[in-house]
């Protein structure tokens, strides 16, 4: 019994059981592969954000990919801006994904 229970079941002179609520948590432990450094931008593709400047800075940023995850009102843009410079091959654009898969594109981040 826990220190926290005991004290409880004292204090209020009447046993009971604690019930813990947590969400389903799924860790999934494997070998990530040796992939390239990425980073992540997850989120809208809106005025603001600063990736315009991200993509700007891409080809400054060597060995790494940009993985941009969302859509937005600048998507058409953003894709074309990408397209059109030096590092195209390092940006990619994922667009909307499920929360399980946000999930194990995390577990691949280094």
């Amino acid at each position: 019994m826990k220190v926290w229970q005991t004290f409880f079941q004292a204090d209020f002179k009447r046993s009971f059981i604690v019930f813990t609520m947590y969400p389903y948590i799924k860790i999934t432990l494997r070998k990530i592969p040796q992939k390239p450094p990425f980073i992540v931008y997850q989120g809208m593709l809106n005025a603001g954000r600063g990736l315009e400047t991200m993509i700007e800075a891409m080809p400054m940023i060597k060995n790494m990919h940009l993985n941009i995850i969302g859509e937005g009102d600048l998507s058409e843009e953003l894709r074309s801006q990408a397209k059109s410079g030096p590092a195209r091959d390092r940006i990619h654009f994922l667009g909307w994904l499920t929360p399980a898969q946000i999930s194990d594109f995390y577990l691949k981040a280094r």
